[in-house]
């Protein structure tokens, strides 16, 4: 990770899964996720005793487009980050009563060079956007007798042929070939 001396990280690794993945936006990391990002950097702004100007990108709203919680991410942290900071402007002693500096929020969509620069394979999205524990993923599926869902672990390791073959492919063309393999095994063409 890279650091800048006039940046800042909230170190949260599973930041991205809880925010933008699969069921980010129904899970109850999605609040917690927010909540301690905003506290880190509310902090930080707190202990050099600077109150900013909070600015973030805001959702487009348009009656074509639905808006999601994953376009909502800017605007929640910046709406915690401000709540955070009023209770230490009420709170902390001699704390700024009037915005001193600007903080800037923005989401990845106004990053134009990280899709370049991005590796795009399907091991790289498995750990991006799935909640891994290092090579382990643990998968929901529907109970057989209509209960709870079950939770199956699934190990991608070297001694999965599916995962050697396809882990250094690119996403697209996984998507593809996982495409073809269902379409084949459902219509019984193929068998394992």
């Amino acid at each position: 990770m890279m650091n800048c001396p006039h940046g800042f990280l909230t170190d949260n690794e599973r930041a991205l899964g809880e925010l933008f993945g699969e069921n980010g936006e129904r899970s109850r990391q999605y609040d917690a996720c927010l909540n301690v990002m905003a506290t880190r950097i509310a902090t930080v702004f707190a202990s050099m005793r600077e109150l900013p100007f909070v600015h973030y990108r805001a959702a487009k709203v348009d009656a074509v487009t639905l808006t999601t919680m994953r376009d909502l991410v800017p605007t929640k942290l910046a709406a915690a980050v401000w709540n955070q900071l009023t209770k230490y402007k009420d709170s902390i002693k001699h704390f700024p009563q009037t915005e001193t500096c600007e903080l800037l929020i923005l989401d990845r969509s106004v990053d134009q060079i990280s899709p370049i620069i991005h590796e795009w394979t399907y091991d790289a999205m498995c750990h991006d956007l799935l909640n891994m524990d290092g090579n382990k993923y643990v998968h929901e599926v529907p109970s057989k007798t209509g209960g709870q869902p079950e939770k199956k672990d699934v190990l991608l390791e070297d001694h999965d042929p599916v995962w050697l073959e396809l882990r250094h492919a690119h996403i697209a063309d996984v998507r593809r070939l996982l495409r073809d393999v269902f379409f084949l095994l459902a219509s019984g063409c193929m068998t394992r």
